[in-house]
């Protein structure tokens, strides 16, 4: 898919779309992330779903804003620029952040969403590293966010799985994303909007779960095992708090399961999303790779 851009809010958001008139696939990152994490996933569905992934403000290459922004005002962006597309109905899927951002989403248009699936989603419980609490103070705040190659190992040991092999396209990105001029600053400010010193804010977790155990659309629930970024425990407890929930945990697998399991992903997704397609297109399955 070729890097499209719109003017939102007075921002330039990246965005990739596949386009045609299939059922919409909303695709958010995390924290530091940016839209090529979705990749893997994206190309392995099947050309009857629409799939739209993007880079929120202050990542990847979109623009960086004056100040920053949460997971709130990261989900009105969102509706910004789908309706800027001009899609009305859409399926959710968020990684980490994006699965807050998504939440928030669901939350402010809930007529529009069909389906959330929640990837080793954040805010749906207080626990998180401790130098991400740490980042959150003053004077170290700037020091653990400093640009550079301790930044960019530091990120690949903590989101995946030792046994996951990055590529180097993979290693490609999260250096652009960790080098970029200001990006660092974005990341730290992010952050601070998130957790503070005892970790991801309480006030941020009740919000999500109270938005998820009073939804009827169906939540899908996805975590990597041997995540140690946010533990299972806050999506099985999530899940349990969902009334139309399921929840599937994988084994060998951190933080960002669309990068480590692509196929499990999309085998657990299609059947997921399988009603919001023609009956007629059920039953493709995805794509050869």
């Amino acid at each position: 898919m070729l890097d499209k851009y719109k003017n939102i809010d007075g921002y330039n958001i990246r965005y990739r779309d596949t386009e045609g008139d299939g059922p919409v696939l909303f695709m958010t990152h995390g924290i530091g992330a940016s839209l090529e994490t979705w990749d893997l996933v994206a190309e392995r569905l099947p050309d009857t779903v629409r799939v739209i992934s993007w880079d929120v403000v202050n990542h990847g290459l979109s623009d960086f804003s004056k100040q920053p922004y949460g997971p709130d005002d990261y989900a009105t962006l969102g509706w910004s620029l789908l309706n800027a597309l001009g899609v009305s109905q859409v399926s959710l899927m968020g990684n980490s952040m994006g699965g807050a951002i998504s939440i928030r989403m669901l939350s402010l248009a809930p007529e529009r969403v069909t389906h959330i699936a929640l990837l080793n989603a954040a805010t749906l419980g207080v626990e998180t590293p401790m130098p991400f609490r740490l980042m959150t103070l003053p004077i170290l705040s700037g020091l653990l966010s400093k640009p550079g190659k301790i930044a960019i190992d530091n990120q690949i040991k903590a989101i995946f799985h030792s046994s996951y092999n990055a590529s180097i396209d993979v290693k490609k990105v999260i250096h652009r994303n960790v080098m970029r001029d200001g990006a660092q600053k974005a990341f730290a400010d992010t952050l601070k909007v998130m957790t503070n010193i005892k970790g991801q804010k309480r006030e941020l977790v009740e919000h999500s779960l109270s938005i998820l155990s009073s939804t009827s659309a169906p939540v899908l629930f996805i975590h990597g095992q041997e995540d140690s970024v946010i533990p299972i425990r806050h999506s099985i407890e999530a899940a349990a708090q969902t009334s139309n929930a399921e929840m599937i945990s994988i084994d060998q697998c951190g933080h960002t399961p669309q990068l480590e399991m692509p196929q499990k992903i999309v085998d657990s997704l299609m059947p997921f999303i399988a009603d919001t397609m023609p009956e007629s297109k059920r039953a493709v399955g995805p794509a050869p790779i």
